[in-house]
Order: structure tokens, then sequence, then C-alpha cells
């Protein structure tokens, strides 16, 4: 037996050769090549039906806002805190972002801008009502077409906000160029109402609470300064005894203290009420919402290219549906035999069930 200089090539078996030439790249190039006109069809059918989606629903006109909060200005309690060393640790919640944008698509204030009375331009003249009227909440009471029209609101809405800046934009779209604009700028008045009714809320419950203290530091003022006069004139020499000497001490120190507390939390009331008092608007408009001239186009051309994208998923699936019944009808296999026997059965049956029937009755 002779033993040759160069290596034999293992054997490969001409179907798995087939399978690994399949399922490469290239036979997968192959089969979108081949099929390029099913898969273009079904793009084009999915773009056209997308596109006359797009072309009988309504049209929408969008606006935006940029808009800033009003710094909250520190709590008088935080600052009788700061004068004896002390430091109240947390950040006001309501006073983030992100409380913000999540007001901004609240129910009850959505539902207090779709009360508002509108002016809107439409092609039939100028029609005057409520936000139900324009999104079409038909309901079967108007606190019900109300609470209709806040939620396809909100669906209208889209916020987004700059950490960094402070900024928040929101986007308002709506059936007219008129009510967009007008619906904008009623959320900006809700929010504005609502900021200045909470902050009122608020440093009235604080001045509440400081006027309480200060009773209570005053009497605690009047008792130490009566505990020093007692003691002085119980104790008119007290300087020459040490003892009584760190007694006044003690006494001169609690009412320093005392008087040092009242005088905060004077101060403090002062402030609150101040504050509690206090108008203006709490929030600051960087950019006002303006009057679309011309229909958002987005929502139209997203649908369009998802259309497209469908389409072109569902010709590729068909491709290589196609592409495996003719692999199939070449191989001549008895599966297939027998799937265009019964296909052509079912035809038959389709094109004509009466036979069936009258085969079961003879």
């Amino acid at each position: 037996m002779t033993r040759g200089t160069s290596q034999e090539k293992p054997y490969i078996h001409p179907l798995l050769s087939r399978a690994r030439e399949e399922t490469s790249l290239l036979g997968f190039l192959n089969v979108l090549l081949r099929h390029r006109r099913v898969i273009a069809a079904t793009a084009l059918l999915g773009t056209a039906v997308c596109l006359v989606s797009a072309l009988m629903e309504p049209r929408y006109y969008s606006t935006h806002v940029l808009f800033t909060a009003r710094s909250a200005q520190s709590s008088p309690l935080g600052g009788i805190a700061a004068q004896f060393g002390l430091t109240i640790v947390g950040d006001d919640p309501t006073q983030s972002i992100e409380f913000y944008e999540d007001l901004l698509k609240s129910t009850e204030l959505l539902r207090r801008v779709a009360a508002h009375e509108y002016r809107v331009r439409t092609p039939k003249g100028v029609v005057t009502g409520k936000l139900p009227v324009f999104l079409k909440a038909h309901a079967g009471s108007p606190e019900a077409e109300i609470d209709v029209a806040a939620v396809k609101l909100r669906t209208l809405i889209t916020t987004v906000a700059t950490r960094r800046t402070g900024v928040i934009t929101f986007v308002i779209a709506a059936p007219y160029p008129d009510l967009a604009q007008q619906i904008a700028l009623n959320m900006m008045d809700e929010l504005d109402k609502y900021n200045a009714a909470r902050h009122h809320k608020q440093m009235s419950a604080e001045r509440t609470f400081i006027e309480q203290r200060m009773d209570e530091s005053q009497a605690a003022l009047a008792s130490a300064e009566n505990d020093l006069k007692v003691f002085r004139d119980l104790n008119r020499e007290f300087r020459t005894s040490p003892a009584l000497r760190l007694e006044n001490d003690r006494l001169e120190r609690a009412v320093d203290m005392r008087q040092q507390l009242y005088t905060a939390l004077a101060q403090a009331y002062d402030r609150a009420r101040i504050e509690e008092v206090r108008e203006g608007p709490t929030i600051n408009i960087v950019e006002p919402p303006d009057l679309p001239e011309f229909p958002d186009v987005s929502y139209g051309a997203r649908n369009i290219l998802l259309g497209t994208i469908a389409g072109l998923l569902v010709g590729i699936v068909v491709a290589f549906v196609r592409e495996r019944i003719r692999e199939t009808e070449t191989e001549a296999s008895p599966t297939f035999v027998a799937y265009k026997d019964l296909k052509r059965a079912t035809v038959e049956d389709l094109a004509r069930p009466w036979r069936r029937f009258r085969a079961q009755s003879s």
C-alpha cells in the first residue's frame, strides 16, 4: 500500500454541502434577489396602505413651549436651623424637573385645560366651545366629555427636560393651529395657578407653625428671665461666691439662648407672612407658543416608514417560503407529491362543494 505525498480532502456529502451553501450569507442574498419583485411589491403595498391611512387621518398642528419653574425660596424653618448650626437634609420633590413633567400630564390639570373656552378658526368658520367640541370627545354628560377630552389631550402632549439648564419643553398637537396655541397658553396658566396655590398653602402652614412656636418660645424666655431675676434678688452679692457666680452664668446663658431663638422665630414669622401674600408668576416662559403655519408631518412619515418596513419583512418571509416550495418541487419528494394532490383536491372542493355532498349522499 503506497502512501500519497498530499493529504486527501475529506469527503463531504452533497446534501451537506448544499445546506452549508443555503445557510451562507451569499445564499440569503440570492434568495432576496431571486424574489426581488415579490419583496418590492409587498413593500410598495405596505407603503401605499399607510400612505392612504395617513392621508385619511386628520391633520395635526404642533407648537412648543420652553419654560422654567421659579426657584422656591428657602424655608424660614431652614433659616432658623442654619442659625443654630443645623442642616435640614432632603430635597423638595415638588421642585424637580420630573415633577413638572408628570404634572403637565396629570388628570386634574388636563381637566381644567379641557374646561376652558376656546375660539378657533376652522374651515367652517369661527367655532367657540370647550375642548371636547374640537377633540370629538362624545360622552353621556358634560363632565364625562371633559374626562374623555383630558384623556385624548394626554396623548397629544410630549415633554422633554434638560436637567443641566432646568428648561422644560413640552409640545402640544391639535387639529387646528389656533387650538394648539391656546391649549399651550392655558396649560401654562393652569400650571402657574397650581404653583401659586401650592406655595401659598405651604407658606400658610409654616406661618401657623412658626406662630405657635413663637408663643411657646416667648413663654420660655419670660420664664428664664424670671428665674434670673429671682436669683439676683435673692443673691445680690453672688460675685463673691464661685458657686453663685456659676449659677448666675448658667441662668444668663439660658436667657441668651431663649432670646436668640425667639428673635429667629420672629424673623422667620415675618418672612413667612411676606412669602404667604407674595404674588407674581411662578413659571418663567423662555419661549412662548407660536402659531403653527403648517401641519405636522412627523406622525404620517413615521407611519409610512413603519408600513414600508413591515412590507419588506412580509416580502422576505414570502420569498423564503416560495424558495422552499421551489426546492421541494425540484426534489420531487413524496411529501411534495402528497401536497400537490391535497392542494388540487382542496381547490376542487372549494370550487364545487356540492360534488362532495352528492358523493356522500350516494
